[in-house]
């Protein structure tokens, strides 16, 4: 049976339609309980800060398709790898999609798989970069009105001899007390034999890896990787993001600070 079933005789009054007494008094909770929340002055503002790792696989193929992403687009850093660029590529195509964004590049001079860059907002500063061919990575100091994080975006070749990255990425982040790790690694965390050693690095130097599920879609394995130091990862929420245009996940880190 149907609504159309139905019919009603006579005139329909306000009198006729009354509300159960349960939801009255749900209502008038709420209501209280909003005003509540209006009277209460919030403490805990946050501050935030997001950025976002990506294997891109060709900067200038998939620059629209990042300017119309909704996640990534609202990010204040994208660090991306793999951006297939040489020097002679121009940044004014890439500019001009990517209107809200300032362009950082570290294109590699033999091999364009190995070519990083950075995007950053304008209410961002970028400083501080040093390139260190030994691990094909880029250091670099982002700032915001209140913080400062010296990061480390690299991306590692999948056969390159892992024992000594490794060693050469000990001594980087030591001697240039790194914020925050992140990047491409070729290094599956989820396989406990290949990461092992990675893993007792990142351990004994007090970092701890934010990502824990696969971010590569055609094998399933987590390659993109991202570390904080342990004093930051109580305040970084982490999300891995699915892309149309990229068999690589993009992870998303947002760091917030309370204040007063």
């Amino acid at each position: 049976m149907s609504l159309n079933a139905f019919h009603i005789l006579g005139t329909l009054q306000h009198k006729h339609i009354r509300a159960n007494p349960k939801v009255q008094e749900e209502y008038k909770r709420l209501r209280e309980i909003s005003k509540v929340q209006q009277q209460t002055p919030d403490l805990k503002d946050k501050e935030c800060l997001s950025i976002c790792i990506l294997n891109i696989r060709s900067f200038k193929k998939h620059c629209l398709d990042l300017s119309n992403d909704k996640t990534l687009s609202k990010c204040d850093v994208i660090a991306l790898t793999q951006t297939q660029l040489f020097s002679n590529v121009a940044n004014d195509e890439m500019s001009s999609v990517l209107k809200v964004f300032f362009l950082y590049r570290q294109d590699h001079s033999s091999d364009k798989f190995l070519s990083l860059a950075v995007c950053y907002k304008e209410t961002i500063t970028l400083t501080e970069t040093e390139y260190f061919s030994s691990i094909n990575g880029l250091k670099f100091v982002i700032s915001n009105s209140d913080r400062s994080f010296t990061c480390l975006l690299l991306y590692c070749k999948n056969a390159a001899n892992i024992q000594q990255f490794l060693s050469c990425l000990e001594y980087i982040i030591i001697s240039c007390d790194i914020d925050i790790i992140f990047g491409d690694f070729n290094i599956d965390y989820l396989n406990e034999k290949n990461s092992y050693l990675l893993k007792q690095l990142t351990e004994s130097l007090n970092y701890f890896q934010l990502v824990h599920q696969p971010t590569f879609v055609s094998t399933g394995s987590l390659l993109n990787h991202l570390y904080v130091k342990c004093s930051l990862s109580n305040h970084a929420e982490t999300k891995v993001v699915s892309l149309h245009y990229s068999d690589h996940k993009a992870v998303k880190v947002a760091l917030k600070f309370d204040t007063i």
